[in-house]
């Protein structure tokens, strides 16, 4: 009988080992997925912010003003 609970204790082991190695490896590409995704959007967001700038130079003369930290208002005198 222990033999019996000692092999099975180990199949539980084993078992719970092949378990946590699936879910760490599913982690990591989960997490991996989502790296690139930042860095995509951000140099998306980077173009966007970049056009925008270019559309407002070649639109007239652009007076900048910050309204607060973080948050940029825009002002468009055109000449």
């Amino acid at each position: 009988m222990r033999k019996k609970s000692r092999l099975r204790a180990e199949q539980l082991e084993k078992f719970a080992a092949q378990e946590l190695e699936a879910r760490s490896a599913a982690m990591q590409a989960a997490a991996a997925d989502a790296a690139a995704r930042v860095l995509e959007q951000t140099e998306a967001l980077e173009r966007t912010r970049e056009s925008y700038d270019s559309a407002l130079a070649a639109s007239g003369v652009v007076l900048f003003q910050q309204v607060e930290p973080g948050c940029d208002g825009f002002h468009l005198s055109r000449s």
